[in-house]
């Protein structure tokens, strides 16, 4: 019980001689100045900075005048600060992912290398399908099959993600071989999408597929499945390139 009463207090920000101090007028009651410095073996004006320290930080009463012992606030109160730095946190977190898009677009490269990354397996398929999400803007594009791909996410994944790029407004342009599922998510208005098909000859020829979003570049193979994440902005802007070029022989469905 301590332990964890410990770890709440360093998670408030106290330090581990604050958080001792608490802890021991807790269990004790109200104790002077002299007791406190013996029990803690520390030195009385110490005490004294962390009594000062503990009433700032709202974990003791604050009292005019002289006193001849000391004691803190209820755990009450410790459930109600770490209550208010969750929500204060879950604000910012809130805010920061409104503006990530913003953030990295202002993000220059320069002369930093390619960062690679692996994800295998259906959970890191979707880790990866969410932060498309994140960290894209305006438009993500999708090029290659798409029957294995939406076997790996799922109908219920798919109408989710569908539902939060519309809600982020953020249009998708998609361009794959004519088959039952392309024909299944033609172009739409009201969902911010577009698509494309190509000769149904090509299907055998794409067994996996790319995604371009912000300054990264998504290869799916859905068959192990495994993807590949190439974080950088030039060869984002050439499968873009790519994208468009082939965007023109497409389509519209």
């Amino acid at each position: 019980m301590a332990s964890e009463l410990n770890n709440a207090l360093l998670e408030l920000g106290l330090s581990p001689s604050e958080s001792e101090l608490y802890v021991l007028s807790l269990a004790s009651g109200p104790l002077s100045v002299p007791v406190i410095a013996t029990r803690l073996k520390l030195q009385r004006p110490y005490v004294y900075t962390l009594i000062k320290s503990l009433r700032e930080k709202g974990l003791a009463p604050n009292t005019t005048g002289y006193q001849r012992t000391f004691n803190v606030e209820s755990p009450n109160v410790v459930l109600e600060l770490l209550r208010k730095k969750r929500q204060s946190l879950e604000a910012l977190t809130t805010n920061i992912a409104a503006e990530m898009p913003a953030y990295l677009a202002s993000y220059r490269q320069g002369g930093e290398r390619t960062q690679v990354r692996f994800y295998e397996g259906r959970e890191k398929f979707l880790e990866l399908y969410q932060r498309i999400l994140i960290e894209e803007a305006t438009e993500t594009l999708y090029f290659g099959e798409a029957t294995n791909f939406f076997k790996v996410i799922g109908p219920e994944s798919l109408a989710s993600w569908v539902e939060q790029r519309v809600q982020k407004k953020i249009r998708i342009r998609t361009l794959m071989p004519r088959d039952r599922a392309s024909e299944g998510i033609p172009s739409d208005h009201l969902l911010l999408r577009e698509t494309r098909v190509i000769h149904p000859m090509h299907a055998k020829q794409l067994p996996a597929s790319f995604q371009v979003f912000g300054k990264n570049v998504i290869f799916w193979q859905p068959v192990t499945p495994v993807a590949v994440v190439l974080q950088d902005e030039y060869l984002a802007q050439l499968m873009r390139t790519t994208f468009e070029l082939l965007w023109q022989q497409g389509e519209r469905i």
